[in-house]
């Protein structure tokens, strides 16, 4: 894999960011949690619904947020690679060799 630095961030955008993949990751994680209740199936098909939904607002969230800051730094991409972030704040893009 290659790794290669191509920004920084504020601590402010990188705490946004933070929650914004926090949200989405407990949505899934309580999306896959739900056979385990005690809901009718009426109950658990409303639940799911409505998870699925917030799942979708968070996913898109999360991905207006990388679209945003990318352009705003005019962060290089490439095909199948994906931007991460460290401790550190700095952003590396990764891509399969």
């Amino acid at each position: 894999m290659n790794k290669e630095k191509i920004g920084i961030l504020t601590e402010e955008e990188k705490n946004k960011l933070e929650k914004l993949h926090h949200r989405k990751a407990a949505l899934s994680e309580l999306l896959m949690t739900l056979s385990d209740s005690n809901l009718t199936n009426d109950e658990l098909d409303e639940l799911r619904k409505k998870i699925t939904i917030e799942l979708e607002i968070a996913t898109l969230d999360y991905d207006e947020w990388w679209k945003k800051h990318s352009q705003k730094y005019k962060w290089k991409s490439a095909i199948n690679g994906r931007w991460l972030i460290n401790d550190e704040n700095e952003v590396f893009l990764t891509t399969s060799i």
